[in-house]
Parts: structure tokens; sequence; C-alpha cells
């Protein structure tokens, strides 16, 4: 998504997806290894967007209030895709930054997502914090997956990096 793009607010989207018609008591709440290999593996390797609320936006483009309200949630959780910007071009850092509003900072080391029939390493899971313009830790954080074994096809359509992306409040 071009970042001069606007976000379309959830109330207007007339587009249903298949959590608006599932039967009470049932949701969508995939487990770590589950958002890799169905959801994060699939939209680098087929560029295949899924029929869920995972929205395909760049989440550096915008204050957590801002995607918070513009996108449905999944029981108070967001979940988005956004491709892997780079701190210097030929680095391997990752820029978090935000344009005038802050920045995620990581909180912890990685933690790494096993699939738990095979017992194979899937990716990567690393809690961020959100801090504002003034350095001050705010309630927002945010999980963010990487995959690891990517089959991607010579002359793919995709030499993109993806990440997948957890947001939601902490509550205090």
């Amino acid at each position: 998504m071009a970042e001069d793009q606007q976000i379309v607010p959830y109330i207007q989207q007339e587009l249903r997806d298949y959590d608006d018609a599932l039967e009470p008591g049932y949701r969508f709440c995939p487990t770590d290894s589950e958002l890799i290999i169905y959801y994060l593996k699939r939209k680098i390797e087929l560029g295949e967007q899924p029929r869920c609320r995972i929205y395909d936006v760049h989440v550096y483009s915008h204050h957590p209030n801002e995607l918070t309200e513009r996108y449905r949630s999944c029981e108070g959780i967001w979940y988005f895709f956004t491709m892997r910007e780079r701190k210097h071009q030929t680095g391997t850092r990752v820029n978090r930054r935000t344009k005038d509003f802050g920045y995620w900072k990581s909180t912890q080391k990685d933690t790494k997502v096993y699939d738990f029939v095979t017992r194979r390493v899937l990716g990567t899971k690393r809690p961020l914090a959100f801090y504002d313009e003034k350095d001050q830790k705010t309630e927002w954080l945010m999980y963010e997956y990487t995959c690891n074994n990517l089959n991607i096809p010579n002359g793919s359509h995709s030499n993109k990096v993806y990440l997948l992306f957890l947001l939601f409040p902490v509550i205090s």
C-alpha cells in the first residue's frame, strides 16, 4: 500500500469477512505457529491476502490509535501485514520509526516459534512497545512475526519480505 493512499474506515467498508459469519462462540484466535504457516508464509510466497481481518498496511506510517480507529479488530487485537523496511539500504537493522508519532522498540529478545508436530523452527516472534515523540512508553504493544525457510520461486511476483503484526493495548 502506498504511503499516500487513504485508509478507509471500517465503518464504511462494505466487504464482510468470514468473522462476520461465525456462529456465537467461534472466533479468530490463531496460535503463533498458525499465524506463520497459514497467513505470513502464504502472504510472502504466494502474495495471498487472507479473507479475514489481517490488513495490508504500512504500520510505520500510522500512530497505533489511528490504526485501531480505522480497522476492525478481532476481540481487541488487530492483525496487520507490513513490508520490512531497512534502516539503511545495505544494513540489516529494521526501521521501526513512525513518521512524527514515535517509534516501536523491542522489549525482549526474539522467541522462536515451533511447529507443534515436527518441532521445526517456523520463525520468530518479537514483542515491541510503542514510545511517543516525547520518548514516553505508551499503552500499545505489538508482536512482530517473521518467517523462516521460505520457498519463493525464482522470478516470483514478490521478492518483498513481509512481517505480520498483532497490535493490542496493555490493560493496566
